[in-house]
Parts: C-alpha cells; structure tokens; sequence
C-alpha cells in the first residue's frame, strides 16, 4: 500500500568549464529557466536543470566567487562574439540580443539529491565524430530547425563529444583535436563543419559545451 509519498527524483552533479559554458546552456534550452544560486562558503553555485530521465535528472553546476541578480548573456555581441556577465541589474542593448538570465538563490541546498549509483543509461560509442555531428545536425534541421548543444570533455587524457540523441542513451565519439568554437553548423554544399564563436544564421547548429568533468556515468567501451 502506498504511503503516499512521491519517490525522490535524484539528480547527477555535472561541473562545467566556466559561466559562460552555464549560460551559453541555458540559452540552447528550448525554455529559458532561470539560474539557481547556492552560497556555499565563500563561494557562490550557480545551476541549471538539464536533461530529465525516468527515475533521475542531470544538474550542471560552476563556481563563481562573484554573485548577481542577472546572468547577462548575448550570443553574438557588437564584436560578433558572444558575451557573458553577471550583473545586479538588467542590462539593454540595441542591435544585439542580449539575455537576461534570472539568478535565483535558494534557500534549500539541491546536494542532498546527489545520484551516486548507476544509471540505467546506454553509453553507445559512433566511430567518426564528424558524422556524428552531421546526422544529428541534418536530423535537427529536417525537424524544422533550431538549436541544440553537444557536450565536451576529457576522460582520463582523452577528449570526447557526447550528445543525448536518442531515449536514454549518450551517443559518443573520441576527437583529437577539441573544439574551441562555442557554435558548429552543417555545410552541406561543401561537406564540411564550421565553427564559429557567435551564433550564426543557419537553420541548424549546435552550441558546444565545455565540462570540467566527463558524466559520472560515463563508461566509455
């Protein structure tokens, strides 16, 4: 007999590089949800939910010494780069879309949720990393287009890309040299990738994000 009490929805802790790597995240989520804030010390974490499971979620989290209202983020600023900031109030700008991304603090530590088991996630290994990104870069742009994000990281000396394609499962593929673009589209008359460090005009691309960390239940074959 139920107690009627719902399970605990646990959540795997995943670093990322930098804030702009938290922000340029938040910006490719199909909602823009606002950014939570923790004191923890001297320190400040900032989150951000990601991807949602059956049974568990995935929480990517930075460390800042420095707090703020808003986290103020253009994709492509005047410079044609993209810009991050945290600020203590809203900030406009004319010309250029600029995102400000509430920072809201909250008064319950999210870290009592910490998965540390397994999960029941497939781990599936693609040979070739640029076709990898092109067939999901096809697959978006067939969909109506849009944005979506890859990840990036290291694992014991190695470097790999992973995206969340399919139900459950993390496609990934191990590159030599990593990507130090934040955006990548499909070229299809050339055949090629390119990168760029501001969003670009295209129907499909991808926005690269940087971990501090590989997924903790990433078991590469």
């Amino acid at each position: 007999m139920s107690d009627g009490k719902k399970p605990k929805l646990e959540a795997y802790y995943v670093k990322m590089a930098n804030v702009i790597e938290l922000a340029r995240f938040a910006y490719t989520s199909r909602r823009l949800h606002p950014i939570l804030l923790n004191k923890k010390g001297d320190s400040f974490i900032l989150s951000v939910p990601g991807e949602k499971f059956d049974d568990f979620w995935i929480l990517y989290l930075v460390s800042t010494e420095k707090r703020g209202e808003f986290c103020v983020y253009s994709p492509k600023n005047e410079d044609s780069v993209e810009s991050c900031m945290l600020a203590d109030s809203r900030i406009e700008s004319h010309g250029y879309r600029m995102l400000n991304i509430p920072i809201l603090e909250m008064d319950r530590d999210f870290l009592d949720q910490r998965k540390t088991d397994a999960a029941d996630i497939k781990i599936i290994r693609v040979k070739e990393p640029g076709k990898l990104l092109k067939s999901y870069l096809i697959d978006i742009e067939s969909s109506g287009g849009g944005m979506d994000r890859i990840y990036q990281f290291t694992h014991r000396g190695k470097r790999f890309i992973g995206l969340f394609w399919f139900k459950d499962a993390l496609l990934y593929s191990e590159v030599r040299e990593h990507y130090k673009s934040s955006f990548i589209r499909y070229n299809v008359e050339n055949d090629i990738l390119e990168e760029s460090n501001a969003v670009m005009d295209t129907a499909a691309q991808l926005a690269v994000i940087n971990l501090a960390e590989p997924f903790p239940f990433f078991m590469p074959e």
